[in-house]
């Protein structure tokens, strides 16, 4: 790995120290103390291959007309020492899926399970740089000299800015082109599922409705208004396998170059949110608006803050960096009037070669946090409390909090483990379920892919 400078190297005696501060090097906080229970040790290993799980699920869901009719929703879980996990994913009403995400329950890879790792990576036009970035963020955070010596919130970011720079290089262009070439592929495959309507029958005949008392509801709530979208669930392991390799025209069309010709790295680009559990620690990093929850005692904090064009910290480094953020009648504020969010990785347009990684107009440099689980309001071990408030660490990106706030997260996730026996495979479902039906005078459904990852920490 190549060696990691300091925020800002090069640069300490031309801007005042608190705007270096507001520039990307910022945490959301010191470490907190919060209720929880010591010896939290994940045991297994579980690295999820978002890409090829969904090309095998790949279920028809956008009719000739273009209208969404199904939901094809993919779930995983696992357990392993002192955490249970499930994730829940859709490409929702989005014509392609973007998303990719990584539970990792030993991160450390000596089988210890003392760190786990917990992601989610949310794609912008293109799904290679959250893939890229799910396949190595693992090995990247394990080879950042700040993990060596246990400062996780350091080895977060440095591992953030070298999935970043290594994006940059020529030598991940073959594989970014192949996360591209296999997405393409991906979206073929639903479409000809579309177009093939015998094929499609068939595929649906291992899909289980999960919607129809949902729907009879709807109609009776809202008169002669038909509801005519379904939502299924296909359920598939999670082999790993190899992506296949790109050709040659593939790689060499792949990316943005400069004015000679040469590869400068990925135009698409991807939010990451990024949570490692050690012990009692919990380490959290973000750039963009995927968001880190934390349930508490059923108080949900925020362990993230979106980075958005408009903030004032985010807007002066916009513009020291040579662009610009305009906001359309009724639209969001975007970075050269085309990026929603401020902080990403890949997006190499928006990023000069001339300027260190965290003043790029749009940086990979995220803030981090760090939070102590445990102290003396814990709910203990068999305590009614314990199974009431459980303890949940939620991931997830924009496609849920677009239409959910984190207190309704939270609340919804205690009811319907409540509810099930604690079933965090069925909570998650029903929570994916409502982002894609929420309806309420705050906000309509999402139209985003949905990946909602919930880990249940046991006290």
């Amino acid at each position: 790995m190549a060696a990691m400078t300091g925020p800002g190297a090069g640069n300490a005696d031309s801007k005042p120290a608190a705007a270096a501060a507001r520039l990307g090097s910022s945490h959301l906080s010191a470490s907190t103390d919060l209720d929880a229970a010591p010896d939290q040790l994940p045991v297994a290993s579980v690295l999820d291959d978002s890409l090829q799980r969904r090309k095998a699920a790949a279920v028809s869901s956008i009719d000739k007309d273009g209208a969404m009719r199904d939901f094809t929703l993919v779930l995983s879980e696992g357990a392993g020492g002192g955490c249970k996990w499930a994730v829940g994913e859709t490409q929702g009403r989005r014509g392609s899926m973007e998303d990719a995400h990584v539970v990792c329950l030993d991160a450390d890879g000596d089988g210890s399970g003392r760190t786990a790792l917990f992601a989610v990576f949310d794609g912008h036009s293109g799904g290679e740089v959250s893939a890229y970035c799910a396949q190595h963020i693992v090995e990247v955070l394990k080879a950042a000299p700040s993990y060596a010596t246990g400062d996780l919130p350091a080895a977060l970011k440095e591992a953030f800015l070298e999935l970043d720079r290594r994006m940059q290089d020529p030598g991940s262009r073959p594989e970014l082109a192949g996360y591209r070439q296999l997405a393409k592929a991906d979206k073929k495959t639903r479409q000809d599922l579309a177009d093939k309507e015998p094929a499609a029958a068939a595929a649906a005949k291992d899909v289980k409705d999960v919607a129809q008392g949902d729907q009879q509801q709807q109609q009776q709530q809202h008169g002669a208004r038909i509801v005519e979208r379904q939502e299924r669930e296909l359920e598939v392991p999670a082999p790993r396998a190899e992506v296949p390799p790109p050709s040659r025209h593939a790689v060499k069309r792949y990316g943005m170059v400069d004015k000679d010709g040469r590869y400068v790295g990925p135009g698409a680009g991807s939010t990451a949110a990024v949570a490692v559990l050690r012990g009692d620690q919990l380490a959290v990093a973000h750039a963009g608006d995927s968001r880190v929850v934390l349930c508490e005692n059923g108080v949900a904090q925020a362990l993230t803050q979106d980075h958005k064009p408009d903030t004032p910290a985010e807007r002066d480094r916009i513009y020291q960096a040579g662009l610009f953020v305009m906001q359309r009648p009724g639209g969001v504020p975007r970075v050269g009037g085309s990026l929603a969010m401020s902080r990403a990785m890949g997006d190499v347009k928006f990023k000069a070669p001339e300027l260190p990684p965290d003043r790029q107009a749009v940086t990979a440099a995220p803030d981090t946090t760090q939070v102590r689980l445990g102290g003396s309001q814990a709910a203990a071990p068999g305590d009614p409390a314990a199974a009431s408030h459980p303890r949940l660490l939620v991931v997830a990106c924009d496609g849920l909090w677009d239409v959910m706030e984190r207190q309704q997260v939270c609340n919804f996730l205690e009811l319907q483990l409540g509810t099930h026996g604690g079933d965090l495979r069925g909570a998650v479902r029903a929570l994916v379920h409502e982002a894609l039906r929420h309806d309420s005078a705050a906000s309509a459904p999402t139209t985003d892919n949905v990946t909602v990852l919930v880990a249940q920490l046991t006290p």
